[in-house]
């Protein structure tokens, strides 16, 4: 199997499995504006017939498996099954009550009223594209004049994942959530969401890792992510799946690899970290809190996220630039954006930069802005990844 690596990906731990599939001699370069696919030393590879993994951003995979296909290639997993992966609860019933619905579905009355009888008060809900989630209020869907249904409005055929609001069990490290990539109907590995703590996985999280996947064989695919976590139910503590993300895109933690599996999943050794992470390794420690805050995407543009994020800002999904990163639940509910422009004159690039000048603003992040004012002037939509 060769790992083919987005030659564009921007992340440190790409750089590493790229080293990694070097030192391996398995791995190959896409190039996605030249449309070809070389080694690492820019000559043409024949792939004719070998299995190919990918590796790139979210969008990214579907011209990336079609250039596999087109020279011979196979890819480990189909455009098909990833959009399989990404409605993940129409092939497995988790112990929380869950389901996807259209947009529009959220803001019909007799579906709110259904929502209202089987998940209460609140719901947990978030784009099945995973660029927005938040613990909301029935209330919002019912409300015309609030930032979140009018937002809901310019989506009406995207899906959302809606599921029961759940307490998420902590210990000293923070929120118990799990990473596990699965490889070939195998567990690789297993990880908490962290680069910096060593910590063990207890043998409940690998036998619950184990037991999805045999139920899953053979339904979505043989290679995704899979994401666990442990919270109250009742009188009881359940481990259950947290999410189902496609394996080509997904992040690397301390212990996690896609590349190779590991001998001691449990982590008996602690410092036996994936071949990924061993350069840092001495500056892990075995205390720490692993902040697992799994922020909204405000900066996607056409995203729901970003869609939502201007309207609570102005009122209108035009906005292309802010220094709002967040938002709560309270900026959804408003009525009036949180900035009101009607009686401003338009604020210009020129004032922008002026302001930023007086913020005491350093050169590089004063270039960095600028970059970022052309490349909004010139660019309507600009995948990422």
């Amino acid at each position: 199997m060769l790992y083919c690596f987005d030659s564009r990906l921007p992340f440190d731990y790409s750089k590493l499995e790229m080293e990694l599939s070097k030192l391996n001699g398995n791995g190959i370069l896409y190039d996605n504006e030249l449309k070809k696919i070389t080694d690492f030393m820019g000559n043409k590879i024949d792939i004719t017939g070998k299995l190919i993994f990918p590796r790139t951003g979210a969008t990214q995979i579907y011209e990336m498996n079609t250039e596999i296909i087109k020279y011979g290639g196979i890819p480990v997993v189909t455009n098909e099954q990833i959009d399989m992966i990404e409605e993940w609860p129409k092939y497995y019933d988790t112990d929380r009550k869950m389901k996807i619905l259209k947009g529009r579905e959220l803001i019909d009355l007799n579906v709110i009223l259904e929502l209202e009888s089987i998940y209460g008060k609140e719901i947990f809900l978030k784009t099945k594209s995973k660029n927005f989630n938040s613990v909301i209020s029935i209330e919002l869907l019912r409300d015309t004049e609030c930032a979140f249904y009018k937002a809901l409005s310019y989506h009406l055929d995207e899906e959302f994942i809606v599921s029961e609001k759940v307490d998420i069990i902590e210990d000293e490290y923070g929120k118990k959530e799990y990473r596990c990539f699965i490889v070939d109907n195998q567990v690789y590995n297993i990880s908490r969401f962290t680069v910096d703590v060593l910590h063990r996985i207890d043998n409940r999280v690998l036998e619950k890792a184990q037991e999805i996947v045999k139920l899953l064989k053979d339904k979505i695919s043989e290679y995704y992510v899979l994401d666990l976590f442990e919270y109250k139910n009742a009188n009881s503590i359940t481990t259950d799946v947290l999410e189902l993300n496609p394996i080509h895109s997904s992040g690397l933690y301390l212990y996690n690899s896609a590349m190779e599996k590991s001998d001691d999943i449990l982590h008996s050794n602690l410092r036996k970290v994936s071949r990924e992470f061993m350069n840092k390794v001495n500056e892990c420690s075995i205390d720490g809190y692993m902040i697992n805050n799994r922020n909204s995407l405000y900066h996607v543009p056409h995203s729901f996220a970003g869609d939502l994020r201007s309207i609570c800002l102005i009122g209108d999904i035009s906005l292309k630039f802010t220094h709002y990163t967040s938002l709560s639940v309270t900026d959804f509910a408003r009525h009036k954006p949180i900035n009101d422009f009607s009686s401003m004159t338009p604020i210009t690039d020129d004032d922008m930069l002026s302001g930023l000048v007086s913020e005491g603003f350093s050169q590089d992040k004063m270039d960095s802005f600028q970059k970022l004012l052309k490349f909004n002037q010139n660019n309507e939509r600009k995948d990422i990844f």
